[in-house]
């Protein structure tokens, strides 16, 4: 059972996943028609969803107000259950007018938009949030697969083994097992998509690969986006002093090129440039001893540096009274 219904016209439907992360984020559980299990009666399913639902919050657009489905969701919630929102500057139709609605027009995921703090509270005084944002993984980390691929045989994949020593410098830093995570495979269904985006919700600190295939991945560049859009939700990229957001860069790449979200963010540079010919090497065992070596170094700086965060970020979120 959900604690919170979202009623809206599929033309919404970027605007309700927002809100509807920014719900997830704050402790609630939401249902929306993305949710409906295969094999499952449509009709049926939404019914049993608004019964057991003890909010129901409808998006008015101008798409939703000339909805008879969206009209007769939000009828559901007129025994005190529904709490209202304009998207758009319309008129709430026959029957809602009576019912003072939340001013989202303007809205754009921030966290002091005072419209949308009123919003949460007509949600709370319905039902109360159940938890914290759940961020049980410690890192996620973003790259282009390309970025991954063995250079020699027997050697793991350069992102494949940056996890593998930030995870271990990590637990030893934190005293306690540390969770990276990462995509397992380049692409793929939206079912997949969906699985990823799930974790790096879950993520408190995002770690950019950044590399010349990065910033031309599309898929790289979405779980960028979805990360922050995520942070953002949850109260902020930065905490303080303390950025979510890393930079790792695998080899040199030109300011310019770098996703405008990265632009700010010194980078942990896992390169050196032979000063007389220019030539960048990449630290990556493959090439010895010596880049091993200053690999592991850069390792350690980012991992102090996340770990730093991620202990801040963990002392200062603290659950909910519910």
């Amino acid at each position: 059972m959900a604690d919170i219904f979202l009623s809206y016209a599929r033309e919404d439907v970027d605007r309700a996943s927002r809100l509807a992360l920014a719900l997830e984020s704050r402790g609630w559980s939401v249902w929306w028609d993305r949710h409906i299990p295969h094999g499952q009666d449509f009709n049926a399913h939404i019914q049993q969803q608004l019964d057991d639902a003890r909010c129901i919050v409808v998006l008015w657009s101008k798409a939703s107000v000339t909805s008879s489905f969206v009209r007769d969701e939000a009828a559901e919630g007129l025994n005190g259950r529904l709490v209202p929102l304009l998207l758009e500057n319309v008129k709430q139709p026959l029957g809602f007018r009576q019912l003072h609605a939340a001013d989202l027009c303007d809205w754009n995921d921030e966290t002091l938009h005072d419209e949308f703090g009123r919003l949460l509270d007509s949600i709370t005084s319905l039902v109360a949030p159940r938890s914290a944002p759940v961020t049980d993984i410690d890192v996620w980390l973003g790259f282009s697969h390309l970025d991954n691929v063995e250079l020699a045989e027997g050697h793991h994949g350069w992102v494949s083994n940056l996890r593998r020593v930030l995870e271990t410098r990590l637990s030893q830093l934190l005293g306690r097992p540390a969770l990276v995570a990462m995509a397992p495979s380049p692409g793929g269904s939206e079912s997949i998509l969906e699985t990823e985006v799930h974790g790096i919700r879950r993520a408190v600190c995002f770690v950019a690969v950044v590399s010349p295939r990065f910033s031309t991945s599309d898929w790289a560049l979405r779980e960028l986006k979805e990360f922050v859009r995520s942070a953002n939700a949850q109260g902020g990229v930065a905490l303080e002093n303390r950025s979510r957001l890393f930079k790792v860069l695998k080899t040199p790449v030109p300011a310019e090129q770098t996703p405008v979200l990265l632009q700010g963010l010194l980078g942990y540079e896992f390169f050196k440039v032979d000063p007389e010919s220019g030539r960048v090497l990449e630290l990556d065992d493959v090439f010895g001893p010596e880049a091993q070596r200053l690999f592991l170094l850069k390792v350690d700086d980012l991992a102090h540096d996340i770990a730093s965060t991620v202990e801040h970020y963990r002392q200062t979120t603290a659950p909910p009274d519910v």
